[in-house]
Order: C-alpha cells, then structure tokens, then sequence
C-alpha cells in the first residue's frame, strides 16, 4: 500500500500535472507540494483542494488500485542471534493476527463516501434551513411595522 502523499503524485503524473502546475492549482509553494508528496497523512481540506484539482473523488486517494498487494515490514523483537526481526505482512493473508488491509483501506474509502454524501445532503439542508429563517425575520418585520403602522 502506497503512503497517501506517493497516491496523490501518481494521479497528478497521469494528470499531467507538475509539482509546479499542482502547488499553483491547490494554493501552496512547490517545496510544499514536495513535502506532500512524502506525507502519510493529511488534512481533510487539502485533500478537498487536491481531489477537486485533480477532478478525482477524494475516495480515490484511499482506494487500492488493483496492483499486488502491498507489502509492509515490521521489525519486531531481537531474535535469538541478537539482529533484529524482519517480517513481511502480506494484506489479505487468511493467518490470524494479520489484518486485511485491503479490505479496511476500501471500507473506509466506502465510509468516506458516505460521508461526502451526508454532507451535501446536510449541507443542502442548512442552507434551506437558513432561506427558512430569513423569511420568517422578513415576516416578523413586516408584522411588526403593519403593528406599528396601526398604531
């Protein structure tokens, strides 16, 4: 599994975006663009900025792409020669212990989705809710001068 920011320079490659082109596109400094570009997490924002930039679903950046998976090293406890211990992970091994990474990086990129989802619909609704509250500030005012006018 790629880090997010190594996720995020692949689309801008086959965007054809440059570092240069990218930083202009999301508002930051190219040395920045290169930081990101090492960068394992990021804020929610930026990956609005980016997604919306490189016209992709912000899901996309938590997707895995369908290439073998991914192997992770951990280095455990010194073994009994005294060098360090040097395992591969394999996501999607059936052994116990091992966690399915695959599967969790696409139920949360699912999740992720749904939440981009609730969002608008929330958003839409504050807005009505807002049209709502104005209207009635608008009726309370005309009351109150016709009121005031028959006095």
């Amino acid at each position: 599994m790629l880090l997010l920011g190594k996720r995020i320079e692949q689309f801008a490659q086959k965007r054809g975006f440059k570092p240069a082109d990218l930083a202009a596109a999301i508002d930051v400094s190219l040395n920045y663009v290169y930081k990101l570009y090492k960068s394992e997490h990021l804020n929610t924002e930026l990956l609005q900025k980016l997604s919306s930039a490189l016209d992709i679903p912000m899901a996309s950046f938590f997707q895995d792409d369908g290439a073998s998976a991914a192997t992770i090293s951990q280095t455990g406890f010194a073994n009994v020669s005294g060098t360090g211990n040097r395992q591969k992970i394999m996501p999607g091994t059936e052994s116990t212990g091992h966690t399915n990474l695959s599967t969790n990086t696409n139920d949360l990129a699912s999740k992720l989705a749904d939440c981009e989802k609730d969002k608008l619909s929330l958003a839409r609704e504050l807005d009505i809710t807002r049209e709502l509250v104005r209207a009635k500030d608008e009726m309370i005012t005309l009351l109150r001068s016709s009121r005031d006018n028959s006095n």
